[in-house]
């Protein structure tokens, strides 16, 4: 069932797609709500989760894969294909009494003279049918069926891994502020520190009086104070990068 979820998803148009996915999402929390509390109610859920699911497979698979849908077809245009699909299935009616039931009207047979899947197992009722043939059919279909929630468990195990591994990176708008902050007063600081360490450094580079280094100094952080005081007033700033013609 979910390999045929996961390859119709593929190829399914916006609107089956959100129908199949809806479905197919039920069925897995129905699934874990079955697991974490195994109750009666909660397996009624989850049956009825995945015959609806099962509903939208059987009506768009043989719309998107009708070459694969005639391995399982809801029409029988054969009473040869009829008996066979009947025998696969592990019911045994010989070929003389199947055609003698279809042409009794034992088989109910549409105006086209087609017969259709239901109709068709509701006369396999009638039918004796091969046990052993059937329960190994069933174990096989029990063991693709949890070999298959294994798979999508694992998938859903790797992509909570992976969400966390993710989350790791983020951090909340306050803490990204916070951090923001203390970075710009810190940088504010170490340029009013490095303005009083290298204030005889710059007056010489521009030939002032070195014996008004303290103003120098003084004047230089109030103009890096008032550059950060238009930072924290949220002033915006454009930046334009010309690029060397060289």
């Amino acid at each position: 069932m979910f390999q045929r979820v996961q390859k119709l998803i593929e190829v399914v148009n916006k609107h089956d797609k959100v129908e199949l996915s809806t479905l197919h999402n039920a069925v897995i929390q129905c699934m874990q709500n079955y697991r974490d509390a195994s109750t009666a109610a909660n397996k009624r859920d989850w049956d009825a989760a995945k015959q609806g699911l099962q509903e939208c497979l059987d009506r768009l698979w043989p719309v998107y894969f009708p070459e694969e849908a005639a391995a399982d077809p809801e029409i029988f245009d054969k009473q040869k294909t009829a008996r066979e699909y009947l025998i696969g299935k592990g019911y045994k009616v010989s070929a003389g009494k199947f055609s003698n039931d279809w042409n009794n009207g034992k088989v109910r047979i549409q105006r086209d003279g087609s017969c259709r899947r239901a109709d068709l197992l509701e006369y396999a009722e009638t039918l004796s049918i091969d046990r052993e043939r059937v329960a190994s059919s069933e174990e096989r279909s029990r063991r693709k069926e949890e070999a298959e929630i294994e798979l999508l468990e694992e998938k859903l195990r790797t992509a909570r891994m992976s969400n966390r591994k993710e989350d790791a990176k983020w951090i909340l708008k306050e803490d990204s502020d916070i951090q923001a902050a203390a970075l710009v007063g810190l940088l504010q600081d170490t340029l009013s520190h490095r303005a009083h360490l290298d204030q005889n450094k710059l007056l010489h580079a521009c030939g002032g009086d070195p014996a008004r280094s303290a103003e120098f100094a003084q004047a230089l952080e109030d103009v890096i104070a008032a550059a950060f005081n238009e930072i924290a007033d949220g002033r915006r700033f454009e930046v334009e990068i010309e690029e060397d013609e060289a």
